[in-house]
């Protein structure tokens, strides 16, 4: 999930055309607008093939890995992971399924569950090029009246059973997952905490995981507010050749 800037909307309209991408409101618990999330297939600023042989490689001899998405929006980020899977995994695609998805917001996830997405011309070049065509395992595509996305997809039963969504806050997710054999994308929200809450949510990922877990940030994490180098500061380092993909130093 990446967030936007603010624009100048109107209080009835959910979307807006200058933007290529799925986009909600979100607003806090007293109903104030906050900010406009922002989500893609295939985001482009993870090498998504060489983040599933590197995973392949790196859990090849374990038998269940344990894949957490915070922030998971309305769902685009882990069903992209499933797609990558079972389309170049197969073999091995069960330790790493079901992925377990959150959002701090309740309407995201129910949208993500019904699996019926908005998308654009970047998001349908993604989906065809990662599947090679085979797109109709995964995705139906649909007309919408949508006058910001030019197709739909419904979400087929294959990706949705390989997803499980729910709505959670990872502050209080952390201390329940497993501290091993871990993979967690946690992209592109880390400059929307305030810097005390990123020196904490960072000192629980250090307190957490050991060196068999990963933890995968965004460009926007980077850009933003400088999170590979709050990691770094943490005890994580970036594994050479495939960027925002962070482990702890054994």
């Amino acid at each position: 999930m990446r967030i936007t800037p603010i624009q100048n909307y109107s209080q009835n309209r959910r979307y807006d055309c200058s933007f290529q991408a799925y986009q909600r409101g979100i607003y806090d618990k007293t109903g104030k607008f906050l900010y406009n999330t922002t989500t893609y297939f295939f985001r482009p600023d993870l090498d998504w093939d060489a983040l599933g042989n590197f995973i392949s490689h790196v859990y090849r001899k374990v038998d269940k890995v344990n894949v957490f998405c915070h922030a998971c929006s309305t769902g685009m980020e882990p069903y992209s992971f499933v797609i990558q899977t079972l389309k170049y995994h197969l073999k091995e695609a069960k330790k790493f399924l079901p992925v377990i998805a959150k959002d701090l917001t309740q309407e995201n996830i129910e949208i993500a569950k019904k699996g019926y997405l908005g998308i654009n011309i970047d998001d349908l070049w993604r989906i065809k090029t990662k599947t090679r065509g085979d797109y109709s395992t995964y995705l139906n595509f649909e007309k919408t009246q949508d006058f910001t996305h030019e197709l739909a997809v419904q979400v087929t039963d294959l990706l949705k059973d390989n997803v499980k969504f729910a709505q959670g806050d990872i502050f209080e997710d952390i201390g329940k997952m497993p501290r091993s054999n871990t993979v967690l994308f946690c992209r592109n929200f880390w400059p929307y905490l305030s810097p005390e809450k990123r020196e904490k949510l960072a000192t629980m990922l250090e307190n957490k995981f050991d060196d068999t877990s990963l933890v995968i940030i965004g460009d926007y994490d980077t850009e933003k507010a400088n999170v590979d180098k709050l990691l770094r500061n943490h005890g994580f380092y970036e594994f050479v050749g495939i960027s925002k993909v962070f482990c702890k130093f054994r």
